[in-house]
């Protein structure tokens, strides 16, 4: 019994969804629709009724418009491709940086200072912009993504 009740709703919901894919679609909205016309045109002439925005999303969120922040300057680690690569550099800088920075501050040979000045600086310009990508790089807590500026600043602080 149960089986047969399925089987029939199976069947309906088949024919119910060939009806509207042939005729409704094929024949009414998809030449509506080419020819130019909106959904509310269409509602106004097929169903006499003046359809609102409310009426077509129906209980379909709009997306929001993330802020110029969110958009172009905060960094999703999740996300981003470039991430990964920065975070390495950053690694070999700082590998770099533990080992000469001490060779060069204890040597008095002049010429190994004055080789090693240009690379310092190179790895000190590396960690001023690991400061400032660090202060818009958002963070997970628990299972939500933190793209605020101000919990992310005040994170980087601690």
């Amino acid at each position: 019994m149960q089986k047969q009740k399925e089987s029939q709703k199976q069947k309906r919901l088949h024919r119910n969804f060939k009806l509207l894919r042939e005729e409704v679609y094929e024949d009414l909205m998809k030449p509506y629709f080419s020819a130019g016309q909106n959904a509310k045109d269409f509602g106004k002439v097929w169903f006499n009724e003046e359809f609102s925005e409310n009426k077509l999303l129906r209980g379909v969120q709009p997306k929001k418009k993330k802020p110029f922040y969110q958009t172009y300057i905060m960094v999703d680690p999740f996300t981003s491709k470039v991430y990964p690569f920065w975070e390495l550099l950053f690694f070999l800088a700082a590998i770099f940086e533990l080992a000469v920075v001490p060779f060069a501050s204890c040597t008095s040979i002049p010429t190994i200072q004055e080789q090693l000045f240009f690379s310092i600086v190179v790895v000190d310009i590396i960690w001023l912009m690991h400061i400032l990508i660090s202060s818009v790089t958002a963070f997970k807590i628990d299972l939500d993504l933190v793209d605020k500026p101000w919990p992310i600043f005040k994170r980087y602080l601690k």
